[in-house]
């Protein structure tokens, strides 16, 4: 029972009051629930059957029935620890949900960004700590396509040209934007320097770590036929590369969090 990771079966997850139980197969799945179930009881505890989900990742999947009175609902997609998870595997998603939570918050912060009363510096400051943050939430794990990284540029482009009180209709270059307003990095470059920063600590884990053990997991299955899709791996290449780190520099942590720093092209 469990998921077989690497020589390790990890059966559940748990953060706070949240538990997730993992399983290779319905069968299994059905009778950890069961077990679970069993030994809330004996603690007075009940899992509430309209708020427990049930996916198949990477495949299709019915209902789950745990007994003759107790059934629990297949979902599509659900929203664990703040972020949206699919059953396919891919976080197009959640980083869409989040590039539209970052529309949302520059209309609503539309009155302050188009006038003369608020300076630069400050503007730039409700970015970072109202706009950014929320957009950046979890995006260490994102795995970034030149799509979705154009879209996330969009969305911030949409917040600095407010700032300068232009509109799409007065044909205004990016770059003049990003020159008026002295900006020398972009959203882009600060999910970059997240995940290397992430990839980093990941490294120096102990290798009985889970987060470790899943990073160096390799499924037994074989890759399926078509283009293989980008992967996380390659996001972080990509970002060391453009700022000339080089391997191993992540075992001091001093000089990864400088180098994680760097604009890319910046050597």
């Amino acid at each position: 029972m469990g998921v077989l990771l690497n020589e390790e079966n990890i059966y559940t997850l748990l953060f706070a009051d949240d538990q997730v139980l993992l399983a290779e197969d319905e069968e299994d799945m059905s009778y950890m629930t069961r077990q679970l179930i069993e030994e809330y009881k004996k603690c007075g505890l009940e899992i509430s059957e309209e708020k427990s989900q049930y996916m198949v990742v990477g495949g299709e999947g019915n209902s789950l029935n745990i007994d003759e009175t107790t059934e629990i609902a297949n979902v599509k997609e659900c929203r664990y620890l703040g972020m949206t998870i699919k059953d396919d595997g891919r976080d197009e998603r959640e980083i869409g949900y989040r590039i539209a939570k970052g529309k949302v918050l520059t209309r609503k912060l539309h009155s302050i960004l188009w006038t003369d009363d608020i300076s630069e510096r400050v503007k730039k400051q409700v970015f970072k700590t109202i706009v950014m943050s929320c957009v950046t939430y979890g995006a260490e794990v994102w795995t970034l396509t030149k799509k979705l990284k154009q879209r996330l540029l969009a969305m911030e482009m949409n917040y600095w040209r407010r700032c300068c009180q232009l509109t799409l209709r007065d044909r205004v270059r990016n770059e003049v934007i990003r020159e008026k307003m002295k900006l020398d990095r972009s959203v882009v470059d600060e999910v970059e320097e997240k995940q290397l920063q992430w990839y980093g600590h990941l490294r120096r884990m102990s290798p009985s770590r889970i987060p470790r053990k899943v990073y160096e997991w390799i499924p037994a299955e074989r890759r399926k036929r078509g283009r293989p899709r980008t992967v996380w791996q390659q996001n972080i290449e990509e970002a060391m590369e453009s700022r000339g780190i080089q391997q191993d520099v992540w075992r001091d942590r001093g000089r990864w969090r400088v180098e994680c720093g760097k604009r890319p092209g910046r050597l």
